[in-house]
C-alpha cells in the first residue's frame, strides 16, 4: 500500500521477520522479548540482592556493636557492684535493659527486611537462575550438636542457595543454627543479666545499703529458685 505521494507505509512490510533477508529466519520479536525478559530478571536480581546485602550487613553490624557495647556496660555494672554504688548501678542496669530491648526490636525489623529480599531471590532462582538444575552430590553436609558429621550419601537434589535450603527443610533437615534464633537469644540473655543487676541494686537500696544475708550470688541463686 502506498500513499498519494508514493511513500511506502507499514502495511507494505507488516512482518520484518519474513521480508528482511538479513534475518535468516530468526524471529526478531521473540529475540527482543527474550532480551527484554533477561534484562528484567537481571534488574530484579540486582535490586533484590543489593537490598538483601544491605540489610544482612546492617543486621550483623548492629549485633557486633551491641555485643561490644554490652561488654563495656556489664563490666561497668560489675565495677559499680564492687564499689557498692547501687544508685548508679540501678540507673546503668535500667539503661542496659532498655538499650537491649531496642536492639532486639531493631534486629527483628532487619530480619523481616532480609526475608523480603530472600523471597524475591528464591523465586528468581526457581524460575531463571537454577531452574531444573539438579545434580548428584554428597548429601547432607551437616554436623550434629556434638560436632560430628552425619553420614553422607550420593543424592540428586536441586542446586542453588535458597531453593537448596528449602529442599533440605522439606526433608526434615532444618538448620539448627538460624540467625533468627541465636541472635535474639544472646540479646535476651544479656537483658536477663541487666535485669538481675537491676533487681539486686533495688533490693539493696530498699534494705538501706545493707546486703544482709544476701550476697550477689546468693541473691541470684535465691531468685532462680523462687
Amino acid at each position: 500500500m502506498t500513499t498519494r505521494k508514493g511513500k511506502v507505509t507499514e502495511m507494505d512490510n507488516p512482518s520484518p521477520v519474513f521480508n528482511d533477508p538479513s534475518n535468516d529466519g530468526v524471529d526478531i520479536d521473540s529475540t527482543n522479548e527474550f532480551e527484554y525478559q533477561w534484562r528484567l530478571y537481571g534488574a530484579r536480581f540486582d535490586y533484590a540482592w543489593k537490598y538483601f546485602s544491605f540489610h544482612a550487613t546492617q543486621r550483623t553490624t548492629m549485633f557486633n556493636f551491641f555485643v561490644v557495647f554490652s561488654g563495656f556496660l556489664i563490666n561497668a555494672c560489675i565495677l559499680l557492684l564492687q564499689r557498692e554504688n547501687y544508685v548508679v548501678l540501678l540507673i546503668a542496669s535500667t539503661f542496659g535493659i532498655v538499650i537491649t530491648l531496642f536492639f532486639v526490636f531493631l534486629e527483628r525489623r532487619n530480619e523481616e527486611l532480609v526475608h523480603v529480599a530472600e523471597d524475591i531471590l528464591r523465586v528468581l532462582e526457581k524460575e531463571v537462575l537454577f531452574k531444573d538444575f539438579k545434580r548428584t552430590i554428597k548429601w547432607p553436609k551437616r554436623r550434629t550438636w556434638l560436632g560430628n558429621k552425619y553420614t553422607v550419601k550420593n543424592k540428586e537434589i536441586p542446586l542453588g542457595i535458597f531453593i537448596r535450603e528449602e529442599d533440605d527443610e522439606s526433608q526434615n533437615w532444618k538448620n539448627k543454627y538460624s540467625h533468627g534464633t541465636w541472635l535474639p537469644g544472646i540479646q535476651l540473655t544479656i537483658a536477663c543479666i541487666y535485669l538481675i543487676l537491676w533487681l539486686y541494686s533495688l533490693y539493696l537500696l530498699q534494705s538501706g545499703y545493707v546486703p544482709g544475708i544476701y550476697t550477689f550470688w546468693q541473691f541470684v541463686f535465691t531468685l532462680f529458685l523462687a
